[in-house]
């Protein structure tokens, strides 16, 4: 009982592909978040850093599930990103903006909710999701991606060719529970 049976419009992921050397990226980060602002609780952001802009000696932010979803993704920018999986591609972040109002005006044909619960003992996360159909869907195979973030990584960044050694990273992808194209 953790989702709701009620039809509802469609929430948003953006995922963004980034990195630590990418002098453009922190405006990808800037334009995500203030989308995050004004849609609130219906969008929602990965930053999947992936590729030679990522990889640092001291710290590397990248992971497997990350490079098979940019791989897919056929992005051949940073930062770019992929509104909920619509377009074939990867696009720069100046059109996440349309992608994100062309999504939230439409009826999601399924509602989707989770909950995890954290023993820290263990170091084991227990993650239960629901899902809810409303309408029938558009595809015969649905695919359910879980992921985990992590927020308020201090940590460098290049920002318009200015190195900053505590730049704070935000909805950094860490490891998809799922099989990276889902389940």
């Amino acid at each position: 009982n953790l989702v709701s049976t009620d039809p509802y419009k469609r929430n948003v992921i953006i995922e963004e592909y980034t990195g630590i050397y990418c002098g453009n990226c922190p405006d990808g980060h800037r334009i995500a978040n203030e989308l995050v602002a004004d849609y609130q609780d219906r969008l929602f952001v990965l930053n999947i850093h992936t590729g030679g802009y990522a990889a640092d000696a001291s710290i590397d932010f990248r992971t497997e599930d990350g490079n098979i979803i940019f791989n897919g993704a056929k992005a051949n920018s940073f930062p770019s990103g992929n509104v909920n999986r619509v377009a074939p591609k990867a696009d720069g972040r100046d059109t996440w903006n349309l992608y994100v109002e062309q999504q939230v005006e439409q009826m999601a044909e399924c509602n989707v909710a989770g909950q995890v619960v954290i023993d820290k003992d263990a170091r084991k996360a227990t993650v239960t999701v629901e899902v809810y159909y409303t309408a029938n869907s558009v595809s015969e195979t649905n695919y359910l991606n879980v992921v985990m973030l992590q927020d308020n990584i201090y940590s460098p960044q290049v920002e318009d060719g200015v190195w900053i050694n505590d730049y704070c990273h935000m909805h950094t992808f860490r490891d998809a529970i799922t099989p990276a194209w889902g389940e």
